[in-house]
């Protein structure tokens, strides 16, 4: 449920920004990740799982027939809705916006007004749980409800589309899923079959012996994301290499690119890279089984052994030299200070907060030493809740 005081707040908010009253409200829980982060954007699979911090937003239709966003994350965005769809850059909010509206229109929502949004996010001071992914979800879930077309429009067309939107803007594989567990709520697996076929396992619950933290240090992970698209297909080839065991074969492969970054990235180091890549896929699957059978300390160890992949994933292709960098300083005084903590690199690629497992015994000294350490403001304490994006009327 939304409480009172939010629903008031955006209200106010939003007849501030479009001069009318909302007329239902949309609660999306963000998303962290488990295992893939790194690995899934050359097509591999994720473990993922719905948070209690959430993306909202206040909706009212307006008759001009434009799609208005103003939000605190991204500059206002208004298209209208029969404006033609031209593909001039990509990766931006607005031509994300642009995108959604025409996978939407190439299905059987009837949207024939245009909609007054306001999107406001809990996640603040540097913390990112899939914001880019939420806000299109956030969007998309206003148009269905407003199409009155909830009932024909299931969860997995959701995910299929939003997978194409990003596929084409943010550079990411078709079968990314990058929203799913904000659709499903809980701890989801995302696989590919033999046949390249999506495969979704759900899990509801959250831990019992342990309790999250989310750290945010205000730092970016280096990579050039952009250029993503341009080494799957060179990706694919080493991990086809590395199934037959031909590894003597990874060291000769060079990738080029305009950009001396990715030339950087990508042109050393192979073979740990794909090593990483499968270890991951590894160890997804064991943690999923983990929860599956309420194994928590299977699980919490397999994030720990994670620790070590994380580092050596920044030493090989994130970052140059790591011993300067913010994000693996942090590793280390992460695992100098707290050994009885398991913890993951949150989000490669992007933005760098860390995920938090703890001892529930141990949660209240090494949550006072993290707000002591860092800004109060950039820890926060989470949970797993089963309940996925849902609207609420005004």
């Amino acid at each position: 449920m939304i409480d009172k005081k939010t629903k008031e707040s955006l209200a106010d908010k939003h007849i501030l920004c479009f001069g009318n009253a909302p007329e239902f409200y949309v609660q999306n829980p963000l998303r962290v990740e488990w295992f893939g982060a790194y690995s899934s954007l050359h097509g591999s699979s994720r473990l993922t799982s719905a948070i209690n911090a959430y993306m909202y937003a206040s909706v009212s239709q307006n008759k001009e027939r434009v799609i208005r966003i103003i939000s605190n994350h991204y500059p206002a965005i208004n298209i209208a809705l029969d404006k033609p769809f031209r593909e001039k850059e990509i990766g931006t909010p607005y031509s994300s916006i642009e995108q959604l509206i025409y996978e939407i229109k190439l299905t059987q929502l009837n949207l024939k007004v245009g909609l007054n949004i306001f999107i406001e996010s809990e996640t603040k001071h540097g913390f990112h749980f899939g914001s880019s992914s939420g806000f299109l979800l956030t969007v998309l879930e206003a148009i269905i409800y407003i199409s009155k077309n909830k009932a024909s429009f299931k969860n997995e067309d959701k995910i299929k589309l939003l997978a194409n939107v990003e596929y084409h803007q943010l550079t990411t594989p078709l079968h990314v899923s990058d929203a799913l567990s904000m659709v499903e709520g809980g701890t989801n697996l995302y696989e590919i079959d033999s046949q390249h076929y999506p495969i979704y396992q759900r899990l509801q619950g959250t831990f019992k012996d342990y309790k999250l933290i989310a750290l945010s240090i205000q730092n970016f992970v280096h990579q050039a994301y952009l250029g993503i698209k341009n080494i799957i297909e060179q990706m694919n080839i080493i991990a086809q290499h590395y199934q037959q065991k031909r590894l003597i074969d990874i060291d000769a492969l060079t990738f080029h690119h305009q950009e001396r970054d990715l030339s950087l990235l990508y042109g050393t180091k192979a073979i740990a890279k794909v090593n990483h890549f499968f270890q991951e896929n590894l160890a997804l699957k064991q943690a999923f089984l983990a929860l599956e059978k309420e194994d928590e300390l299977k699980f919490f160890n397999l994030l720990k052994q994670a620790q070590q992949r994380d580092f050596e994933l920044l030493e090989h292709h994130l970052v140059s030299s790591p011993s300067e960098n913010k994000i693996a300083n942090t590793i280390k005084w992460l695992q100098s200070t707290f050994p009885q903590v398991s913890f993951r690199l949150h989000g490669f690629g992007f933005q760098a907060d860390f995920i938090l497992l703890i001892p529930n015994d141990s949660f209240r000294d090494i949550f006072k030493r993290l707000k002591k350490q860092f800004y109060q403001d950039h820890v926060k304490e989470i949970r797993i809740v089963n309940q996925g994006i849902r609207i609420f009327k005004s």
